[in-house]
């Protein structure tokens, strides 16, 4: 048995045309190849509308369930990151040591739009934890002096000689002589 599609005219075997149980012998009017045809051009016309439409649909009903549910998001959250330390830290290692460039790029470029809001930060943070950030600081001017770190030597250096701060760092030499200078001080003065 044969019929002829209405969208193409061609005269085609009834196995031909695609499947539509009101029509006579269970056949559409339409071929396989034409009907096929229709629905990728719908597509092509229709899809980008349907995924916005789509997307935004799931997008609202996900943020309106999980702020329903929002106890328990966060305390699986806390379950899964307690369970998967060492498995999410060996992932996030990964993606740092793979990405690194790239990840710079971005914190430089962060860096440069937002300095002043970063600045304003760091001080408010820095004021509201003054006392946490002097004690650091006391300790650290401390340890360079127990230790007479390179930074320190350099300090006392340029405080006491006109030399300029590049040019004792170009000299590690010199550094290491006032270090032995001031270790021989110390035990003068601790003999006597």
């Amino acid at each position: 048995m044969r019929r002829v599609c209405k969208k193409c005219g061609e005269e085609k075997e009834i196995e031909e045309f695609v499947k539509h149980k009101t029509c006579i012998y269970g056949r559409g009017y339409t071929c396989k190849k034409c009907k096929h045809d229709l629905y990728v051009d719908y597509a092509k016309k229709y899809s980008s509308e349907y995924r916005i439409r789509r997307k935004d649909y799931f997008k609202d009903t996900n943020k309106a369930y999980k702020e329903l549910h929002k106890e328990y998001y966060i305390e699986y959250g806390k379950k899964y990151y307690n369970n998967n330390k060492r498995k999410i830290s060996a992932r996030h290692g990964e993606y740092y040591r793979l990405n690194k460039d790239h990840l710079s790029k971005i914190n430089k470029n962060y860096n440069k739009l937002n300095r002043i809001k970063i600045n304003i930060a760091a001080r408010l943070h820095r004021n509201s934890n003054l006392e946490k950030y002097q004690q650091q600081e006391r300790q650290y001017v401390k340890s360079g002096i127990d230790n007479l770190s390179d930074n320190y030597i350099k300090k006392i250096i340029s405080q006491v000689s006109d030399i300029p701060m590049r040019i004792i760092t170009e000299h590690p030499e010199l550094i290491e002589n006032y270090r032995k200078q001031i270790i021989l001080k110390r035990s003068l003065k601790l003999k006597k």
